[in-house]
């Protein structure tokens, strides 16, 4: 993503997942290329639910960065 936006001149923004081991390099490097928020998925992938991202990409959401926050969910469905 950070190629992609670094060739857009600008033009585009991004949102990230954010891995847990990522430094604070990292994040100023994205920052630099347009990343301006850190994506958390709650789904359910091959049977396991669980948060995903949520210790690096606090760090992304507070200041100096202050990045948007998703938050990425399915909604249980009925059985109607």
């Amino acid at each position: 993503m950070v190629d992609a936006l670094d060739s857009s001149n600008g033009k585009a923004k991004g949102i990230a997942f954010v891995a847990r081991r990522v430094t604070d390099d990292d994040l100023e490097m994205d920052e630099q290329a347009g990343v301006k928020g850190v994506r958390f998925n709650f789904v359910e992938a091959a049977g396991d639910l669980r948060a995903r991202g949520p210790g690096a990409g606090s760090r992304g959401a507070s200041p100096p960065l202050g990045w948007h926050i998703v938050i990425y969910f399915e909604m249980p469905t009925s059985g109607a």
